[in-house]
């Protein structure tokens, strides 16, 4: 049986596992996850649908985009689903005096970049990238 709480074409474990992700590391860093539930398929079902499924979960709005900016810091997380191939990512936080990240996502991982951070990617030639950035959260309604 579907839950009905779910988006059409996402599995609620996925989407629920995805927004425990982005929970923990909000606030505290960068992340790799290889997901339980889903495998590199299943990050090239409709983009629009994941985000609306992600922003229900996590009370933060969720809008797909092009790709991280080269050389600005991010203002929002982001969080990356490589859906083909892998790309190497040097992550830096901006403004603070730490040692840079270099990181390997694989085919089915997803990545979490706190706002705040640089991010620098090189991709193979079979890679595909879905970024999505996660804004700050909604105020409840008042209805």
């Amino acid at each position: 049986m579907s839950d009905p709480h779910t988006p059409h074409e996402w599995d609620g474990d996925q989407l629920r596992e995805l927004a425990l992700f982005v929970r923990t590391h909000s606030g505290k860093g960068p992340g790799i996850l290889w997901p339980e539930h889903a495998d590199p398929d299943d990050w090239r079902r409709s983009p629009e649908t994941l985000a609306a499924g992600i922003t229900l979960l996590l009370g933060r709005p969720v809008t797909v985009r092009s790709g991280p900016s080269p050389t600005a810091p991010n203002t929002a997380d982001l969080l990356v689903l490589q859906q083909t191939g892998s790309s190497r990512w040097r992550l830096g936080a901006a403004g603070i005096r730490t040692t840079a990240q270099d990181l390997r996502l694989r085919s089915g991982e997803a990545l979490f970049i706190p706002g705040g951070y640089t991010a620098r990617v090189e991709q193979t030639a079979s890679s595909g990238l879905l970024c999505l950035t996660i804004g700050t959260a909604t105020p409840a309604s008042t209805a």
